[in-house]
C-alpha cells in the first residue's frame, strides 16, 4: 500500500502519522508547502523548489507540483490533513481515492469567515471519499456541512513512552507544580490559568510553581500579566519542548490545567493522563470527551478561573482524591487512546477505502 499525505511537515502530529505508517510497512510520502523535513522519517518527501507561501495563493500555485508528485509517487490513497488549505489543494487535484482529515479551526472557524469560505469547505468535503475527525464534537460539527459518515481517528498516545516516572527535579524543589503544555495564545486560556494559579498560590501554596510550556504570539502579554501579579518567581516559561523530552517534563508536574476558550481536541491532556496526572479542563468542544469529571480530573465552566482554582485546591489538598484520579487517568488513556489502537483504525480505513468502489 502506498499513501501520500498532503500536510504540513512541520506539525508534530503530521510527523507522528508519517512515522507510524512507515513503521507499519506502508510506503509513505508527504507533499508539503514547507521544506523542513525530519531526517528520521523514512518517507518520500516532495519539496517545492521555488518559494511558495502557505496562503490562499500559495496553495493554488502548488497544485501543479502536487500533480507531479502524484504522477511520480503513484499512491493508492491521497490523504490531506486540514480541511481548508491542504484539503483544497487535494480536492483540486481530482485524485481519488481522497481522504480528508479535519483538525479543528478548519471546521470550527474557517467556514464562519464568509460565505465563500463556507462554500469552499463544503466543496472540499464533498470531494473527499472519506472524512476523518479526531473527536466526536469535531465530527458533529463537520456533519453540519456534509451528509457523509465521519470516522473518528483520535491522536493516540504511546503509553510506553508517556508513563508515570519519578521526578528528576528539573525545576527545583517547588511543590506543587502545575503544568500547561499549549501554544502561548489566549485562545488556550493561559491568562485564566495565571489568575487561577495566583489564587491557588495565595491559599497556602507559596512554594508552588506554574510551568507554561510552548511558544506563541501572546507570550509578552502573559509575561506582563505575571509581572502585574508579582508571580515572576513562581512561573517558568520553558519555550518549545522537543517531543522526546515531553514525557520527562510532564512527569515533573503534579497537576495540569487547560482552560481553553476553544479546543477541538487535547493531545497534551492525553499525554498528562498517560503520565498519571489529574487534569482540569474547561467545558469547551472536545475537552469534555477526554476528561471524565470527578474521575480523571475536573471539568469547569469556560472563562471561569475561580472554579478552576477551587478545583486545583481540591485535588492537591486531598491525597486520596489525587491518587484516585491519577490511576483512572492513565487507565482511560490506555483503554481509549492508546497510539497503536489509533494506528489500527487508520490502517483499516485505508484498507476499506482501497477495496471499495470510489
Amino acid at each position: 500500500m502506498k499513501v501520500l499525505l498532503c500536510a504540513d511537515i512541520r506539525s508534530v502530529h503530521t510527523q507522528r502519522w508519517l512515522k507510524a505508517l512507515s513503521e507499519n510497512k506502508i510506503e509513505t510520502g508527504c507533499f508539503s508547502l514547507n521544506s523542513t523535513l525530519n531526517k528520521d522519517l523514512n518517507i518520500k518527501y516532495y519539496e517545492i523548489k521555488q518559494k511558495i507561501f502557505c496562503n490562499k495563493a500559495g496553495y493554488l500555485l502548488a497544485l501543479p507540483y502536487l500533480k507531479e508528485a502524484l504522477k511520480d509517487f503513484k499512491p493508492d490513497i491521497l490523504h490531506a490533513h486540514y480541511a481548508s488549505g491542504y484539503g483544497t489543494l487535494a480536492a483540486l487535484s481530482e485524485f481519488h481515492p481522497f481522504i480528508l482529515s479535519v483538525w479543528g479551526s478548519d471546521i470550527f472557524s474557517f467556514p464562519h469567515k464568509s460565505i465563500l469560505h463556507r462554500l469552499l469547505l463544503t466543496y472540499n468535503l464533498k470531494s473527499a471519499d472519506k472524512i476523518l475527525a479526531t473527536s466526536k464534537v469535531m465530527a458533529n460539527e463537520t456533519k453540519k456541512y456534509i451528509d457523509k459518515e465521519v470516522y473518528i481517528t483520535p491522536f493516540g498516545i504511546d503509553t510506553s513512552k508517556f508513563k508515570p516516572t519519578k521526578k528528576k527535579g528539573l525545576f527545583g524543589k517547588k511543590w506543587p507544580i502545575i503544568g500547561c503544555f499549549k501554544r502561548l495564545d489566549r485562545i488556550y486560556g493561559q491568562d485564566y490559568l495565571i489568575e487561577a494559579f495566583n489564587f491557588f498560590k495565595n491559599q497556602g501554596f507559596q512554594n508552588s510553581l506554574l510551568i507554561l510550556a510552548g511558544e506563541g504570539p501572546d507570550r509578552i502579554f502573559f509575561e506582563k500579566k505575571i509581572k502585574s501579579l508579582q508571580l515572576e518567581k513562581n512561573v517558568i516559561f520553558t519555550g518549545d519542548i522537543k517531543p522526546s523530552n515531553l514525557p520527562e517534563v510532564h512527569n515533573e508536574c503534579d497537576l495540569e490545567v487547560y482552560l481553553s476558550r476553544h479546543e477541538s481536541f487535547g493531545v497534551a491532556v492525553l499525554e498528562a493522563g498517560a503520565c498519571g496526572k489529574p487534569v482540569i479542563v474547561s467545558d469547551v468542544e472536545g475537552l469534555p470527551e477526554i476528561v471524565v469529571n470527578e474521575k480523571t480530573g475536573f471539568i469547569v465552566p469556560k472563562n471561569d478561573w475561580l472554579s478552576a482554582a477551587k478545583a486545583m485546591l481540591k485535588i492537591i489538598s486531598l491525597p486520596k482524591l489525587y491518587n484516585y484520579m491519577s490511576k483512572n487517568a492513565r487507565k482511560r488513556v490506555i483503554k481509549e487512546y492508546e497510539w497503536n489502537i489509533s494506528i489500527k483504525k487508520m490502517l483499516e480505513i485505508y484498507r476499506t477505502t482501497i477495496n471499495s468502489d470510489v
